[in-house]
Order: structure tokens, then C-alpha cells, then sequence
């Protein structure tokens, strides 16, 4: 390896994905779930008969809210890890945030924290770290309290991991290592096999 793995995950695509616009257009014609899931069958779709249910479910509520219907769904998960991974080059992505935080302006103050968190670490900017850490702290909001309570219960490690490159990190993963090692051989083997696996590694 050249450089550190890229760790970015893109959103696996459903079988219902392509089918959303038709689904949309059958329950509006006041077609039951399982005559839109059998049509849907006739066409090719090889999902499961509960994805096509939410999916009916999330644009039935949405229509009694007189909400638009989009007919690209996003999980809670997919919107925390494009909120957190931040590539606002991704013309999609950006999109995305954009309306989140139009929707929800109440996480606008928490998507600047997170965005100059993540800054702070990737340029190992330990003062500006610490100014954001204490202008949170003060600001007392109720989605980020928690975290910058146990994040400040051991202030002193986190600034000094990012003013350091130096950290025991070679030391804890090799006991973690071990004691996974010893679960694994507990009871059939003795200190002669978890010498060696511990020493053998795999090339």
C-alpha cells in the first residue's frame, strides 16, 4: 500500500430501487400491496414481499402528510454516514445534505460540528480542536451533549493523540489479538499452540 485505505462506503443498491416510480404510479391507482408486489413480479422484480410493504407503508404516510414523494428512499443510516463522510464533490451527496438539512434545520448546528470535528482531526489541528470542543461544550445541545461529556472525561488523551503520532495502538491491537486467540483455543489447547498462533502471521 501507497497511502491509508479508503474506508468510504457507497449505498448498495435494492432490487426495489428501480421500480419506485411504478409502485408510486400503481398505489395511486388504488392498488393492494400484493397485487402491486405480483405485478411487480411480472416484471422482473426478485425482491422480498416486505421491502415492497415498507416501502408502500413510508408512501402512504407521506401522502397524509401531504409530503413530496420521492422516489429515492435514504435510511437513517445512510443519511449519518453521508453526513459524517462529507463528499460534497459527490454532486448526489451534496443533494442529499441539502435537503436534510432543509428538512431538519434543528441538525444544522450539529452538521458544522461534525464537519469541523472531522476537520480538526485530518489536519491535526489540535488548537482548533480544542476551541471546538469547549464552544460545543458551552452551546449545550441536546444531540451532542452526551458525546462531548465522554469525549471530555478523557480530554487530555484526545488532544495528545492528535498532537502525537506516537500512540500505543500496535500495543492494544496485539491484545486484543491475544485474548480473542485465547477464547478460541480455551479449553483445548495449552500455552505451547497460543505461543504459536500468536507469533504466526498470515503473509
Amino acid at each position: 500500500m501507497t497511502g491509508p485505505p479508503d474506508t468510504s462506503r457507497q449505498k448498495r443498491a435494492k432490487p426495489l430501487d428501480v421500480y419506485h416510480t411504478q409502485i408510486i404510479d400503481w398505489e395511486a391507482a388504488g392498488h393492494a400491496v400484493h397485487i402491486i408486489y405480483e405485478k411487480l413480479q411480472g416484471i422482473g422484480y426478485t425482491g422480498a414481499y416486505g421491502a415492497v410493504k415498507v416501502f408502500i407503508v413510508e408512501l402512504r404516510k407521506k401522502k397524509r402528510a401531504k409530503a413530496p414523494l420521492d422516489t429515492e428512499y435514504h435510511s437513517r443510516r445512510d443519511i449519518r454516514r453521508i453526513l459524517w463522510q462529507n463528499h460534497l464533490e459527490d454532486d448526489s451527496e451534496r443533494e442529499i445534505i441539502n435537503r436534510v438539512l432543509k428538512k431538519y434545520p434543528q441538525i444544522q448546528p450539529v452538521y458544522a460540528f461534525i464537519a469541523g470535528f472531522r476537520e480538526t482531526i485530518v489536519l491535526k489541528d489540535h488548537t482548533g480542536f480544542i476551541k471546538l470542543i469547549l464552544y460545543e461544550q458551552e452551546r449545550k445541545d441536546p444531540l451532542t451533549k452526551h458525546f462531548i461529556r465522554r469525549l471530555l472525561s478523557d480530554f487530555k488523551s484526545m488532544v495528545n493523540a492528535i498532537v502525537y503520532t506516537e500512540s500505543n495502538g500496535f500495543v492494544e491491537g496485539n491484545v486484543n489479538r491475544l485474548k480473542t486467540l485465547k477464547r478460541m483455543i480455551y479449553g483445548r489447547a495449552g500455552f505451547k499452540l497460543l505461543r504459536q498462533r500468536m507469533l504466526y502471521r498470515i503473509a
